[in-house]
């Protein structure tokens, strides 16, 4: 009997015990509404946690790429940069031997936009012209060696009267020889021959005349504007 009053008195002293410490913990507060209000908070802080942590290894990895990146433009300004300040100075140079003083100058008689886009535009109509223009030329040197290598001679139509005697008596005229239908298909041919090498002559002129364009298009730039001011020495004829 005394073992059982020494145990419930040690149990009263722990039970006591207990419930002021919990008293100084939560105060007048429920004991088990407060241990899970703080165990909610506390999932949340490690839910916190975790994402502020990835979001943070995001960052680490943005930087690291951000500078890598700087590091190799610097790297690639450094090597262009000896080729800029040579590019520059042939430009400057080239702006003196045709006549401007400096680049400002330059800029201040160069073409407006409109007009500079107006002769892309009519240079890329050229281009187009002069492509169809090589195709007609290449059609028509393809049917002028085409009929070259149909004629039967290279005498002219005067000279052939003159040939034919050659092989016949005066008078007579050789057995199934059709000489006007010979005749007229010779005629023929130097006309079509005529009219292709004038044919011709007018492609070559037209040809020059698109050279021309193309030389004011890759000085005056594109319409797009990718033609850059430190590009325009390679463009310039050299004195």
């Amino acid at each position: 009997m005394q073992a059982k009053q020494a145990t419930l008195k040690d149990l009263m002293s722990t039970y006591s015990s207990g419930k002021e410490e919990r008293q100084k913990l939560f105060g007048d507060k429920d004991a088990d509404t407060e241990e899970t209000r703080l165990s909610d908070a506390l999932h949340t802080a490690e839910t916190a946690e975790k994402i502020a942590l990835k979001n943070r290894s995001d960052l680490a990895q943005k930087v690291s790429a951000a500078k890598t990146r700087i590091e190799s433009l610097q790297t690639s300004l450094a090597k262009r940069e000896p080729l800029l300040e040579t590019q520059t100075s042939l430009f400057l140079e080239e702006l003196t031997c045709i006549g401007f003083s400096d680049e400002q100058q330059f800029l201040s008689v160069r073409l407006p936009l409109i007009e500079r886009n107006r002769l892309a535009s009519a240079a890329k109509a050229l281009e187009e012209r002069q492509t169809a223009l090589k195709t007609t030329m290449h059609d028509r040197r393809s049917r002028l060696e085409l009929e070259q290598a149909r004629k039967l001679t290279d005498k002219t139509l005067l000279e052939l009267p003159t040939l034919g005697r050659g092989y016949t008596r005066e008078g007579e005229r050789p057995e199934g020889c059709d000489c006007g239908n010979h005749r007229a298909k010779l005629k023929g041919n130097g006309e079509a021959k005529q009219r292709i090498e004038n044919k011709l002559e007018g492609i070559e002129r037209q040809r020059k005349e698109c050279s021309k364009w193309e030389r004011l298009h890759s000085l005056i730039g594109s319409a797009d504007e990718k033609r850059s001011l430190e590009t325009l020495p390679r463009a310039l004829p050299l004195s």
